[in-house]
């Protein structure tokens, strides 16, 4: 699958969800510089409709206040043939949810030193998109609605990101219509 979309060359489809498809992606640059990204593409079904739109941009909005070392990072926002793109850090790894897979498989659990490092880093990059404070001074009061297993990352490297903003909300502005999380997952209130 080594089709062309502006700058990038995407590699491999790595799943689609309501809103966008994601990509495992090349960004081409100068010189022969390239970096591996993961790339959110807008849905064909819903280019034109402004409260997906709207949605897509939000989350890219919310995505780039944050600069933390558990929380993923946006690199690229733009629109190219009607379609909204956003390129984000790629962390070689395994998400949350396929190390319990893997460990289930193993019918092993995950060792504790892994589990607790991934709830420490999860808890800190919350805590900060809570709490961390703006150039501005003000807090950026980001509240996550869908932690989940499927939503971390693990870098073989070690790295723990927090990723996937795309019904967060920002305490002080209006949350749009439509946003959900994974019920499972939910807080009770």
């Amino acid at each position: 699958m080594k089709a062309q979309f502006g700058r990038y060359v995407f590699l491999k489809k790595l799943a689609v969800g309501g809103m966008a498809e994601i990509f495992l992606a090349r960004r081409l640059s100068f010189g022969g510089f390239a970096r591996f990204v993961v790339l959110k593409r807008l849905l064909p079904e819903h280019r034109g409709r402004k409260a997906y739109e709207r949605l897509f941009l939000g989350e890219a909005r919310i995505t780039a206040l944050l600069d933390h070392p558990n929380v993923i990072s946006l690199h690229d926002l733009g629109k190219l043939d009607d379609a909204y793109f956003m390129a984000m850090e790629y962390i070689h790894g395994l998400s949350g949810a396929e190390l319990m897979a893997a460990a289930a498989r193993a019918r092993t659990p995950v060792p504790v030193g892994v589990a607790l490092r991934l709830a420490m880093c999860t808890a800190d990059a919350l805590q900060y998109c809570a709490e961390g404070i703006d150039l501005d001074g003000q807090t950026f009061g980001v509240i996550h609605h869908d932690v989940s297993p499927h939503n971390i990352q693990v870098g073989f490297d070690g790295a723990v990101k927090l990723l996937d903003f795309g019904v967060a909300t920002q305490v002080g502005r209006p949350a749009p219509a439509g946003r959900r999380g994974k019920f499972a997952y939910m807080s009770p209130e």
